[in-house]
């Protein structure tokens, strides 16, 4: 069952499955007619906005950049509509992060229905999500014999391994010696892309810069071009009132990897970045079943298989978007675990924690706060008025100080709490009713 497409988005025509490839796309999309020739706009369902990146030709194997744009302060402010992680994410906001996700659940507020109903602010943006592509030097074999690794640029540097013809490679440094052989460094050493006599073995794939060079500048080059001097694709992805109430994302692509797409490779599968599915797999398994790094990378490989992803002859998923290495997934745990232990000063988090968590009623997190105070710049050192201080309390205690008065006293253990970027220790003291009450 198709979506309803709103009037004012003029003519509009579904995608057809197979027309991005085999298969894809795979979910309701329509193709909305733009006056600008290099721009395409698309509306998904909201629900469908994350497989979008997934199987649309300019996306698919791409080095793309989030660039989170937030919606004017104006219109924030306002609250005409709120969002909602998708589901089968983590909810924490903590032990989320900042991450963003292409398809939250939004919905219109009362205020934004009202204004919907009036004809008022309709097409105002209430939403955005931008990504850009970074650029690939990826090069393609072309020579009938297979090209050869060598541990340096050198013909006569050992040999670590061949490059199939047809086979995609990344570059990482591009170097021209002495015999005017052009030589490509990869992650398992350096290949031959041109010889001297001008026989081309590895071509140059990539996304083509705004000089017209491909995987490098041209030589009449100045550097001097405005804006990105890179690949020209960005994605944008935006809601409006309108498509909040309809349960859509209008989705923009503009830009081109190269003029001529059927010489643009896509980044190889043991290169591609983690998706933000794999993401959130990962950081699940370690918060809930406190899963090793290895356990982890096992599940997400027997996962990828029952998919159908490509494997390699020892059976791993070579996408390491879906099984990424164990490396990554143990720097992916350690940097989760080390988030929120630096940043802000201490203060301006216990100011957060206070006013944002501790003013809750009890029950909710088992403790309240009945007094805090700033640090006195100008007091002495040595004293603890240097210090800002904070006095947590459980109901038990609040109750024995109400029934003792001055001879109630004690501690009530240690609250601990982690923000995003601060963690804050301290230990719950009370002194009977005679302290400022918090209020």
């Amino acid at each position: 069952m198709a979506a309803a497409v709103p009037a004012e988005h003029g003519t509009s025509q579904p995608v057809l499955a197979g027309a991005w490839g085999p298969g894809r796309p795979s979910f309701w999309c329509c193709s909305v007619e733009t006056e600008q020739a290099k721009v395409v706009e698309f509306l998904v369902r909201e629900d469908d906005a994350a497989r979008f990146r997934q199987e649309h030709p300019s996306c698919v194997g791409a080095d793309l950049k989030a660039r989170y744009s937030s919606v004017e302060k104006a219109t924030a402010e306002a609250k005409l509509a709120v969002f909602k992680p998708p589901l089968g994410v983590i909810t924490h906001v903590r032990k989320r992060g900042a991450e963003r996700f292409a398809n939250e659940r939004g919905r219109l507020t009362e205020a934004g229905a009202r204004c919907l109903e009036r004809g008022v602010r309709k097409n105002l943006i209430v939403w955005k999500l931008g990504f850009y592509c970074a650029g690939l030097n990826t090069y393609q074999c072309v020579s009938d014999v297979p090209a050869v690794i060598h541990r340096a640029p050198e013909a006569t540097a050992a040999r670590l391994g061949t490059i199939e013809k047809g086979q995609i490679v990344l570059a990482l440094a591009r170097k021209v010696i002495a015999d005017g052989s052009v030589w490509t460094q990869l992650d398992s050493g350096w290949a031959c892309a041109a010889k001297a006599d001008g026989t081309i073995s590895l071509r140059a794939a990539g996304c083509e810069r705004q000089c017209g060079g491909v995987c490098q500048c041209t030589a009449a080059c100045s550097n001097q071009t405005k804006g990105r001097h890179g690949c020209t694709v960005q994605i944008k992805m935006e809601r409006t009132l309108q498509h909040v109430q309809n349960g859509l994302v209008r989705i923009i692509v503009s830009g081109a990897h190269a003029s001529d797409l059927s010489r643009w490779a896509p980044l190889p599968l043991e290169h591609r970045a983690v998706s933000p599915q794999t993401r959130q797999v990962i950081l699940h398994k370690m918060m809930t079943e406190k899963s090793t790094a290895r356990k982890v990378q096992l599940h997400l490989n027997v996962t990828a298989r029952t998919g159908g992803a490509a494997i390699d002859g020892r059976g791993a998923v070579t996408d390491r978007s879906s099984v990424p290495e164990k490396k990554v997934i143990q720097q992916l745990m350690t940097n989760h675990r080390r988030s929120g232990q630096r940043g802000i000063p201490p203060f301006e988090a216990a100011d957060a924690i206070i006013t944002q968590q501790l003013r809750d009623p009890a029950e909710r997190w088992g403790c309240r706060c009945i007094y805090y105070r700033r640090p006195d710049t100008n007091a002495d050192p040595k004293s603890d008025r240097g210090l800002y201080q904070m006095i947590l309390s459980s109901p038990g205690c609040l109750d024995d100080a109400a029934e003792y008065g001055d001879y109630g006293h004690g501690a009530d253990g240690t609250h601990k709490v982690r923000t995003r970027r601060s963690v804050l220790d301290s230990v719950c003291l009370e002194d009977g009713p005679s302290l400022p009450w918090f209020k």
